[in-house]
């Protein structure tokens, strides 16, 4: 499977620059500490595609609060900040086409417009590497989702996810899911899932040992199967 992202979500959560600064360091600590294709990180632009670019220096709270208050959003008219929609950072590993990864991060947002969200998106090479072992991208997606405290958050195929019914917004059960809660009927989990509790207020299930494929019926029986174990 070579169209692997992780997703993570959550709601409105008025959060300044430098909180935010705080929560993406230790993402991409975390991230660093998982595999090497995730050490640096590079501004995007054809000006940063050159072999004489330097990478982000993410260890710094002041470069990220820089980058971070950079992507506000904008009036046309007067070019005054939006507040309530946050902040917008991207970068990416400047690898090679197989081992290219990226990444957005929109958080801060405190609109209720229900179509804008905060989230954290990671586009995973198409080279896993040793990411490939379910035990290594699950450290990966635990990450993530440790830093950000989502809503949820998933690893999903593209494919998988334009084969099924995906609802923006929606929790999406694919290869690993992340719920912000603890409710979870494991009497009607399939016997390829397992969980990992993270804290008192959600845990992950790996649906399985290797990703959804959506032309196999008993891979979409054990994503139904956890679809209702969480009521969705």
């Amino acid at each position: 499977m070579d169209d692997l992202y992780i997703g993570a979500y959550w709601g409105p959560r008025r959060e300044s620059a430098d909180q935010c600064a705080d929560r993406l360091t230790q993402c991409l600590r975390s991230l660093a500490n998982c595999d090497a294709i995730f050490r640096d990180w590079y501004k995007k632009g054809r000006a940063n595609r050159t072999r004489l670019a330097k990478p982000v220096d993410w260890s710094s709270h002041d470069i990220l609060v820089n980058l971070l208050n950079s992507g506000r959003s904008r009036l046309d008219s007067d070019h005054s900040v939006m507040e309530d929609l946050g902040f917008i950072v991207s970068l990416w590993n400047r690898a090679e086409r197989l081992k290219a990864s990226d990444f957005m991060a929109r958080c801060g947002l405190y609109t209720c417009n229900p179509f804008l969200g905060n989230s954290f998106v990671l586009d995973l090479p198409k080279d896993l590497g040793t990411l490939a072992q379910k035990e290594n991208l699950l450290k990966a997606f635990v990450a993530i989702v440790e830093a950000w405290e989502p809503n949820w958050a998933g690893v999903i195929s593209r494919r998988s996810r334009d084969a099924r019914e995906f609802v923006p917004g929606r929790p999406f059960v694919d290869w690993m899911i992340y719920v912000n809660r603890t409710d979870v009927d494991s009497s009607a989990l399939p016997a390829t899932a397992s969980t990992k509790c993270l804290n008192e207020h959600g845990a992950v299930i790996v649906v399985q040992n290797e990703p959804i494929n959506p032309d196999n019926e008993r891979d979409l029986e054990n994503v139904r199967s956890v679809e209702r174990a969480l009521g969705l």
